[in-house]
């Protein structure tokens, strides 16, 4: 998690909330400084208290939904239980409000919302090991890649360049032999050591995204089914 905020109650009260949930958390004190993190860093939750010296919420709301890595973050601005009805009509699009937190136990519930909010992306982005050769459209040359594995929000490749983060390209390829053509634009998020890059999905078509999804659910079944299936194939002791 990341904290912005210059109080120094406020940010004893998220660290004993964060310890006591296991749950890292990073404190910065400027707007500055959080710009520049947001876009280096990914984390599952962002509190910012719109006091921090030369905050703006549109310009904030703009860097995180232009973020590689966190715009889809959530960000939670926190304020004073006056300035949280008073208040609302100014909160950006996607962005939530909390009275800030008196001791951790006030905390604990947007912490736990948080949590589940993780845990439905987390079931969302599972990845299925998936090896298959890639045509990649990538500075108007058309080159092979072969992706390490695949989500329904992204895909993992082995190539022999090196693009560069934030870069675009087209990636055309097939689920399974004959079957439908898959295409869709993807952007570089990170590179992972040499020759693999991980790409995020952009603007994926409706259809690609739930034939993904289908070809994901049946060669990487739940693990709450899965967990279901030997409670019953248990032997049973008389």
């Amino acid at each position: 998690m990341l904290l912005v905020n210059q109080f120094p109650k406020t940010t004893r009260v998220f660290q004993e909330a964060a310890h006591s949930v296991g749950a890292e958390l990073t404190v910065l004190e400027t707007f500055e400084q959080a710009g520049r993190e947001i876009g280096e860093e990914r984390y599952e939750g962002i509190f910012v208290d719109p006091a921090v010296p030369n905050f703006s919420r549109q310009g904030f709301a703009h860097l995180v939904r232009h973020s590689l890595f966190n715009s889809q973050t959530p960000v939670i601005l926190i304020v004073s239980l006056y300035a949280e009805e008073s208040e609302r009509v100014k909160v950006p699009t996607g962005f939530s409000v909390m009275a800030r937190p008196l001791n951790s136990a006030d905390l604990l519930p947007h912490l736990e919302e948080l949590r589940q909010k993780l845990l439905a992306d987390r079931r969302k982005d599972r990845r299925l090991d998936y090896r298959a050769s890639m045509n990649c459209v990538h500075g108007g040359r058309r080159m092979k890649a072969t992706s390490v594995n695949i989500s329904t929000t992204g895909v993992l490749l082995e190539l022999s360049w090196v693009p560069q983060r934030g870069e675009e390209m087209e990636l055309h390829f097939q689920l399974t032999d004959g079957a439908p053509d898959c295409s869709a634009r993807a952007r570089v998020i990170r590179l992972e050591g040499p020759g693999r890059a991980a790409l995020v999905f952009h603007n994926l078509p409706p259809a690609v995204r739930d034939r993904l999804r289908k070809f994901i659910d049946t060669h990487l079944p739940d693990l709450r089914e899965r967990g279901t299936e030997r409670r019953h194939n248990r032997p049973q002791h008389g």
